[in-house]
């Protein structure tokens, strides 16, 4: 009478057993993971995500898009430089991550390893025009605070409107922690999902969240 009990049991743990090696982590009998392995995305101590706002002359609404970007390895290093003193590679003298860049870079060969935005407005080789060839110094605000055991979020928001010359359509954004152009180390990149053509006196919104988990 016990025989279908004890081949369910037998079924249970072979599952188990079969789950130790996933992801090549240890455990025990029955899946535990007694040496875990850093995922290389839910173990990341930092994820970027950014909202892109275009609005018109008027202050009206004319796009809006949002989606995850690429923390580069600079930022990841510049982080921990930050945190604790040390001197991780690819990042000289770190400061508040608070600048904001935009490029007309269309994003087809963002990577990890990028140090400087391509194509990044600067007012001299890639000219975008009055108001957008300068970072701004975003505002800087704790969107989510962390709380038993759960992530915080740090908003970085700064505004660009383009006060003259003709049409232009920024395809990408940076976030560094120096104002000047083409200067800093670079914590984050992204290539917008479609690129924002902004005419006189438009304005394009970028709005970074980092969350820290």
């Amino acid at each position: 009478m016990k025989q279908p009990q004890i081949i369910a049991l037998t079924a249970v743990l072979a599952v188990a057993v079969g789950m130790v090696g996933i992801n090549g982590a240890s455990g025990d009998i029955f899946g535990l993971n007694t040496n875990p392995e850093v995922s290389t995305y839910e173990g990341q101590a930092y994820k970027g995500h950014i909202i892109v706002k275009h609005f018109d002359s008027e202050g009206n609404l004319i796009s809006y898009q949002q989606t995850d970007n690429l923390v580069n390895d600079a930022g990841i290093n510049c982080g921990a430089n930050l945190l604790f003193g040390t001197d991780f590679a690819n990042c000289t003298s770190p400061a508040v991550f608070d600048d904001i860049a935009l490029s007309l870079n269309t994003g087809g060969t963002f990577a990890a390893a990028d140090t400087s935005l391509v194509n990044e407005c600067d007012g001299s080789t890639d000219i975008c025009g009055a108001g957008l060839d300068a970072r701004q110094v975003g505002a800087v605000s704790a969107n989510l605070v962390a709380s038993a055991g759960g992530d915080g979020i740090v908003q970085i928001q700064a505004t660009f409107t383009k006060t003259a010359g003709s049409a232009v359509t920024i395809n990408s954004a940076g976030l560094f922690d120096a104002t000047a152009t083409e200067t800093g180390n670079m914590f984050a990149e992204r290539a917008f999902s479609t690129g924002v053509t902004l005419s006189t006196n438009d304005s394009i919104q970028v709005t970074w969240l980092i969350t820290m988990t």
